[in-house]
């Protein structure tokens, strides 16, 4: 996590494959300013991210953004594993966790500031789109996970 002061923070791809001794990070990419929340997907293709990008600053701060997330294919294998940037959406102010629906096809992003938890439709692609309205809270969201049925 960053300071939040225009700087570019980063997310990191661990290579759990071998054994223990062996593990080590095989791909770290830049992510945006304050990364808040990952999570991967049901089936391990997807990494989502979600990133304060300032919004959570006054709106006079030269750091200010939209929050926003972030999606990332995983691509490769072993030492050969990447993080490739599949999609990006707007997302409420000082967006916390993300959480993937069972299948995969739906993301959903907590938001602080507006007390919501805002829908996206992830493509197979890892591409974001609108996914439905959002859906209210009586407080700020900071966790969000799905449950199995």
């Amino acid at each position: 996590m960053g300071c939040g002061n225009g700087d570019e923070d980063t997310a990191s791809l661990i290579d759990l494959s071998g054994p223990s001794a062996t593990w080590r990070a095989v791909t770290t990419i830049t992510v945006g300013q304050t990364p808040e929340g990952i999570q991967v997907s049901p089936d391990g293709r997807l990494v989502a991210v979600t990133v304060m990008n300032g919004s959570n600053k006054p709106d006079n701060s030269p750091f200010r953004g939209p929050g926003l997330v972030r999606t990332y294919r995983v691509e490769g294998q072993g030492p050969a594993l990447r993080m490739v940037p599949a999609g990006e959406a707007r997302v409420g102010t000082w967006a916390q966790g993300a959480a993937f629906s069972q299948d995969g096809r739906r993301l959903f992003v907590g938001n602080m500031v507006e007390n919501n938890i805002s829908v996206l439709a992830v493509g197979a692609d890892g591409a974001l789109s609108e996914g439905g309205p959002a859906i209210p809270l009586p407080g700020g969201s900071a966790a969000v996970r799905t449950a199995e049925r």
